[in-house]
């Protein structure tokens, strides 16, 4: 009977050993699809990557356009207020000019009062004379 115990001894444990095996198998296979699983999803997320890089490259060109576009926009700006500024120093120096030239005539015609005045002052002194001639 010792050799039938021993037989029947390894039968349970070609049994265990074969369900064992049958379940690593089928754990073998469970990873494998776990792997191709997670293999499509990678290429899946790889290919996201290359688009939101493919967008990051037009951004970063729309950027570098802006503020290619930024630049210019502020040396113009720039020439603007240069020319502004001269306008403006130009305009002050015009009207500074203006107003001599207003004093001036001013001065001018206060003469010209004075001189009306002193001549019909000198008339009046000849029309006397002559009227205390005649």
């Amino acid at each position: 009977m010792n050799l039938e115990n021993e037989l029947a001894e390894q039968r349970r444990n070609n049994e265990r050993l074969k369900t064992e095996i049958d379940k690593r198998d089928k754990t073998i296979e469970n990873l494998k699809v776990a792997i191709v699983i997670l293999e499509k999803k990678k290429e899946g997320l790889l290919a996201e990557i290359a688009e939101e890089e493919r967008k990051t490259g037009v951004l970063e060109d729309e950027r570098n356009r802006l503020q290619n576009e930024l630049l210019e926009l502020q040396k113009h700006i720039t020439d603007a207020e240069t020319s502004y500024k001269m306008a403006a120093d130009e305009r002050d120096r015009l009207n500074e000019e203006l107003q001599k030239y207003y004093k001036d005539i001013s001065d001018v015609q206060a003469e010209v009062n004075i001189s009306k005045d002193e001549k019909a002052h000198l008339e009046k002194q000849v029309l006397a004379q002559l009227t205390q001639f005649s």
